[in-house]
């Protein structure tokens, strides 16, 4: 999925929804998913890059502001790119389209390919500060159906599950073996694929 689908998808999904009031959304770019860790120095970063705000474990935060996370909780920090108010004239604003785009390029090269644009649902009138209610969207450059531009999250890996080694030839069993051999029936191979013909 390009920048420039992404821009159709969030351009066509928020003018379809607008009758007479504009709508408010986030660029947000996630740099942290689920992850423990302080990460104070990514925080000091950000500020020199020039992000001023970021979301974090759900709560828009001021970089600048002196805040500490516990370092084994795990956390969920999305950086703000930027904050625009899309009207029925949205589409047709070469300027307000330019930014949009190069916003959307900017949150994908920091998110590494993923962009959240966050709709805010704060009953305010002006554009909150730090908004409380917002509906998520996630787009991706890496991982979207071809047909209906449906994108997923980053996969990652799961741990490897364990199994106990079987019993080598000529070594006598121990009692974690003889469980594994119970367990398979002393077949493993014949009790997980049976051929059919072996129960005529």
């Amino acid at each position: 999925m390009s920048i420039e689908q992404i821009l159709e998808q969030v351009i066509s999904r928020e003018l379809l929804a607008i009758s007479k009031k504009s709508r408010r959304i986030m660029i947000l770019a996630p740099v942290v998913s689920d992850r423990k860790g302080e990460y104070t120095q990514l925080f000091t970063d950000l500020l020199k890059k020039g992000f001023s705000k970021a979301r974090v474990d759900g709560e828009i935060r001021d970089l600048s502001d002196d805040f500490l996370l516990i370092k084994t909780n795990k956390h969920t920090i999305e950086v703000v790119v930027d904050r625009l108010v899309l009207d029925k004239d949205s589409s047709k604003d070469q300027s307000q389209l330019s930014r949009l785009h190069q916003s959307l390029e900017a949150a994908a090269k920091l998110g590494e390919g993923l962009v959240i644009v966050a709709e805010v649902l704060d009953a305010s009138l002006e554009f909150p500060a730090n908004p409380k209610k917002m509906e998520d969207h996630l787009y991706s450059e890496r991982f979207a159906c071809p047909v209906d531009n449906i994108a997923l999250a980053d996969i990652e890996p799961r741990p490897p599950a364990v199994y106990l080694p079987l019993p080598a030839a000529g070594r006598r069993s121990r009692p974690g073996d003889q469980q594994v051999v119970r367990r398979a029936d002393r077949h493993p191979v014949r009790a997980c694929a049976r051929p059919a013909w072996m129960d005529l």
